[in-house]
């Protein structure tokens, strides 16, 4: 057992929902929510919700690890105090031993009297001693991705929603914001409504090669949604079996403009100021879940379609994982639909050093690229060349996928994937090689959610929280999966990226696939 140093606890994750089983599949109710009181159906890929909102039994604290025959061992282990109050979601560690925090406070009621939280980031010292701590924003506020500055200072990307009366205008929507703190925490610049489009959510950003920074999200096809509004019969749809006419106004409105959203991607100068914006789709719904370097200038994005049009083509129905490449300038290179005729999305993207992508995702269905390989509620890997193409895809792990928090790519071209099995409650890493096979897996007990894992020399270090609210550094020895010798410095210098799909920013983007899905029974 390795030797690690304790801090105080601070308690465990909040409860983001309520699961019950209907015979249309699962729903699930995300109750007096840190937005708004809010009811979404969830279609049959939602069954991955219910993963998210189960949460971990406690355990004890003495730490054990469940390791296959090859598994590595832990090569050193370090926790430090979790942040009275603050619920974690993305981490930054520090050159000290302490880590730079974005999260969000427990719940109060407001001067409305409405149930808020706080978004606040900040940052916690080796000792557990909090160094400093400021508020972006408070309910409705999401923030999303946090990094770090050249400067040494960081980033926060986030997004407002806003609430009103809809009728023939938008009146609800979502504006995305950036916030630029100095290393001590204090605000320098702030951004608000970037790119001024009616409903446009930031979802993760990254630096950028000239120094600025690029950042995806989705936003709203104004198009495709007018041309929905001149339709007099789309007021006649259904939507989850009731009356349009039975729906409060803005939640309809919810409804449909998240039937018309694009992948949005935005390039930002080293102040904020945007240098171009570009939308990427079809005539239906496009979702973004992360941004990756290309290694050329350009980016590559990961999401998922619902077109058939557009800048989509090869969709297999339904709704597919996407993948698309651009260049610096945000044209678009290429694009890769996978999946089949069922639900198909995606969780996660890295880039290998031999310059080709995995793609994990889960998947509902047993046909398209998803033939023969364990199809209907699997978690699958999937590889592609530099030039879009597949290069193989396969199922891993159990048959119903289990809560996938973060991955890297390894020197051999293969990962490591952090994940919670559907069937267990602590944290699962599983290494893949260059051609998808398993290598090794085990099991750390007590450890509730990665929010990290990168290539270190002599294997991985990984930055996790643990089940009383601690966070957690530790790493594995593989000598096979971690960088050289020579790769070290441009590896320490490099700003370290927030989670992309934290437990936060997963449950809003299944959200927004929910009422995008309800709109199945209008037959469009």
């Amino acid at each position: 057992m390795p030797t690690r140093e304790t801090g105080a606890a601070a308690g465990n994750h909040a409860s983001f929902g309520k699961i019950f089983a209907t015979r249309g599949g699962i729903k699930c109710l995300m109750i007096k929510s840190r937005l708004r009181d809010r009811c979404y159906g969830i279609a049959g890929i939602l069954t991955i919700l219910l993963l998210i909102c189960v949460q971990p039994a406690s355990a004890a604290p003495e730490q054990s690890l469940v390791n296959s025959s090859d598994a590595p061992e832990v090569t050193s282990w370090i926790t430090v105090a979790g942040v009275p109050e603050v619920y974690l979601e993305s981490l930054l560690k520090t050159p000290d031993g302490g880590y730079v925090y974005l999260g969000c406070t427990g719940s109060y009621i407001d001067n409305q009297g409405e149930s808020a939280r706080d978004i606040v980031a900040g940052e916690m010292s080796k000792a557990g001693v909090v160094l400093w701590q400021v508020t972006l924003g408070d309910t409705p506020v999401y923030a999303r991705s946090l990094i770090q500055s050249a400067d040494g200072g960081y980033l926060v990307l986030g997004y407002n929603e806003s609430y009103g009366k809809y009728r023939t205008d938008i009146a609800t929507g979502s504006t995305t914001w950036l916030v630029k703190l100095s290393p001590k925490g204090e605000i320098q610049w702030r951004k608000d409504a970037i790119g001024g489009t009616d409903y446009g959510m930031g979802i993760e950003i990254i630096p950028a090669r000239d120094g600025g920074y690029v950042f995806v999200g989705q936003a709203l096809n104004r198009d495709d949604y007018t041309n929905h509004l001149m339709s007099a019969d789309k007021k006649k749809e259904m939507v989850e079996g009731l009356p349009i006419s039975s729906i409060p106004d803005e939640l309809f409105a919810e409804v449909t403009m998240s039937s018309y959203l694009d992948i949005w991607i935005v390039k930002l100068d080293s102040k904020g100021e945007v240098e171009w914006q570009k939308t990427y789709g079809g005539t239906d719904s496009e979702l973004a879940y992360a941004i990756i370097p290309d290694g050329d200038g350009g980016y590559v994005v990961l999401g998922d379609a619902r077109s058939m049009d557009g800048d989509v083509s090869g969709s297999h129905g339904s709704r597919d994982i996407w993948i698309l490449n651009v260049d610096s300038g945000g044209n678009l290179k290429w694009q890769k639909a996978i999946g089949g005729s069922s639900l198909d999305r995606a969780t996660g993207a890295v880039r290998t050093p031999d310059g080709e992508y995995i793609i994990l995702g889960v998947t509902l269905s047993k046909d398209g690229d998803l033939a023969q390989r364990n199809g209907g509620g699997s978690s699958v890997v999937a590889k592609l060349l530099p030039s879009g193409n597949l290069d193989w895809i396969q199922s891993i792990g159990e048959k119903n996928p289990g809560l996938f928090h973060a991955m890297t790519s390894t020197r051999d071209g293969g990962c490591v994937i952090a994940e919670r099995p559907y069937s267990g409650q602590d944290e699962r890493l599983v290494r893949l090689d260059d051609a998808g096979q398993t290598l090794w897996q085990m099991t750390v007990e007590n450890v509730s959610s990665t929010i990290d894992l990168r290539p270190i020399v002599g294997g991985i270090a990984i930055t996790g929280l643990d089940q009383q609210g601690n966070v957690c550094f530790f790493t594995l020895g593989d000598e096979e999966a971690g960088l050289l010798p020579g790769q070290a410095d441009a590896s320490a210098q490099a700003p370290g990226p927030s989670a992309p799909l934290s437990l936060w920013s997963l449950i809003a983007a299944l959200g927004i696939s929910a009422i995008v899905l309800a709109r199945r029974r209008s037959g469009r």
